[in-house]
């Protein structure tokens, strides 16, 4: 029986091929970063827009979502700056507290709730998208 044969309705391999992106996606940023005699972090940023706390209890979105942290966590552990979370719909918080204890201290204290005005604060305007 092969790994795909093993994988119910695809959900193992889309969530490998979401890791993948994710970090590509992570690579390609810190290839792009300007020279400096200090690491380089980064800062990511979530926009939960259409987010339902119900998400959590799918089995796909809660792989992806412990990929995500076990990337952070294990890979880039010093590379990452910031997690700025913007538009959280009402009810995120049940969710949230679902998810936070998947999270080491010193990533969970990393994260923050954001409004689109703040995000400034941390992220180059010219950095944003419209």
């Amino acid at each position: 029986m092969g790994s795909k044969d093993k994988s119910k309705d695809g959900i193992d391999d889309a969530v490998e091929e979401y890791t993948k992106y994710v970090v590509y996606m992570i690579e390609l940023m810190i290839a792009n970063m300007k020279a400096s005699p200090a690491p380089q972090k980064f800062v990511v940023l979530f926009d939960l827009k259409g987010f339902t706390p119900s998400l959590v209890f799918r089995k796909d979105v809660r792989l992806m979502i412990r990929k995500l942290i076990y990337v952070a966590q294990a890979q880039y552990p010093e590379r990452l700056h910031k997690t700025l979370l913007i538009n959280a719909p009402f009810g995120f918080e049940s969710a949230w507290r679902l998810i936070q204890p998947l999270l080491d201290e010193k990533t969970a204290a990393k994260i923050r709730f954001a409004n689109v005005t703040s995000l400034t604060e941390d992220i180059d305007i010219e950095a944003l998208s419209k």
